[in-house]
């Protein structure tokens, strides 16, 4: 169950204030700006594992996992829901997974994860609405690249907690966390237990407003301890400071976890890939 996974949540409260913190003394440079200029392009961002079914280039051809070479794909073209993440895929409290529309004629569908307003964020509750899946590594492909399309509808305040959407856990005290942030922005939180959150205005940047897909692709080398991510194939966070893992599976969860948050939370995936190398 998604409860049993290996987080703690104790800590949330101080990367969201952080986060916060980082977004309010930084506002002149990261509003309507990134760390790094919109022109960086990541290498294979125009490789057609780039091109999101969701939207971001009308002209791509159809995205569908029968062609692309990953070492997981779900494109949310098949039926049941989770099927391809394998046991105990979905994770759910306070909340739904549904497939809906995919909006373009290149994806009929994609996943929604709705987690329900929670009431005040001082009542402590957390929600949640994710497909899990553990995947194995290949050691010697250190460089973990995580991809999807994805699409922000509604966001709740969460106050001294915070609003994930995508999570990489390595082994039972290190993990990676894209979180969103109400005022338009996202940040990647490494975390290790024995460290605390670390997060700084390079883990920060900006998105596309509500109601647009978006393609995110985040790459985690392992080996030495960074993290980038981009955005539309445009470079946001350049090798940041990131996690480290020897292990040999991983687990990923794609989906809104609100902990704590008042309002509702409304985020879609589409065409999500993991590869190595």
């Amino acid at each position: 169950m998604r409860s049993s996974l290996p987080r703690t949540f104790a800590v949330w409260s101080g990367v969201a204030i952080v986060l916060a913190w980082a977004i309010t003394i930084g506002c002149t440079s990261f509003a309507g700006d990134s760390p790094v200029a919109d022109d960086a392009q990541s290498p294979d961002a125009q490789s057609p594992d780039a091109q999101d079914g969701g939207g971001a280039s009308d002209a791509a051809a159809p995205f569908s996992c029968d062609h692309v070479e990953a070492a997981f794909c779900d494109d949310f073209e098949n039926l049941p829901l989770g099927a391809r993440w394998g046991p105990d895929a979905l994770q759910i409290d306070a909340g739904a997974l549904t497939l809906v529309d995919g909006s373009t004629g290149a994806s009929l569908y994609a996943l929604r994860s709705t987690v329900l307003d929670l009431g005040p964020v001082d009542g402590g509750k957390n929600g949640f609405a994710e497909l899990q899946h553990v995947q194995a590594r290949d050691l010697s492909r250190p460089v973990i690249i995580v991809e999807a399309d994805l699409r922000v509808d509604a966001l709740a305040d969460p106050g001294p907690g915070l609003v994930s959407a995508i999570t990489l856990f390595f082994g039972d005290d290190r993990s990676l966390v894209f979180v969103l942030d109400a005022n338009g922005y996202g940040a990647l939180v490494p975390f290790r237990a024995d460290a605390g959150p670390s997060i700084d205005p390079q883990h920060i940047f900006s998105l596309p407003p509500t109601h647009t897909w978006f393609h995110l692709r985040i790459e985690a080398d392992l080996s030495a301890q960074v993290v980038s991510a981009y955005v539309d194939g445009a470079l946001r966070v350049d090798k940041a400071s990131g996690v480290i893992s020897t292990e040999a599976q991983y687990t990923v969860l794609a989906g809104a976890y609100a902990a704590p948050a008042h309002g509702p939370t409304d985020v879609s995936f589409d065409n999500f890939t993991i590869t190595s190398r």
